[in-house]
């Protein structure tokens, strides 16, 4: 993954600053920064979390203009999966 775009890391360090990223949402965010783009999926099993606990912070980043939609990747039950990545 490359650098994240000055924007994406401003919002970042203000939400931070400011209190307002929780510590999950702060740790789903660093997954990202450090591994690039990735599944909810491949997120829980780094994190070592249940899926349940990433897709909410997935959205909340996604809200917060964080992360956005990057394409998508078949599972192995040949279905969609969406992936996700840091604002550049």
């Amino acid at each position: 993954m490359g650098g994240m775009q000055q924007t994406s890391l401003f919002a970042y360090c203000k939400l931070i600053s400011e209190g307002e990223l929780a510590p999950r949402q702060a740790e789903v965010f660093t997954c990202f920064k450090q591994c690039g783009d990735m599944t909810n999926k491949q997120v829980s099993i780094r994190l070592g979390l249940d899926i349940n606990q990433i897709t909410g912070r997935v959205k909340e980043l996604r809200d917060y203009g964080l992360l956005m939609q990057r394409g998508s990747v078949m599972q192995n039950n040949d279905r969609p999966a969406l992936l996700w990545g840091v604002v550049r």
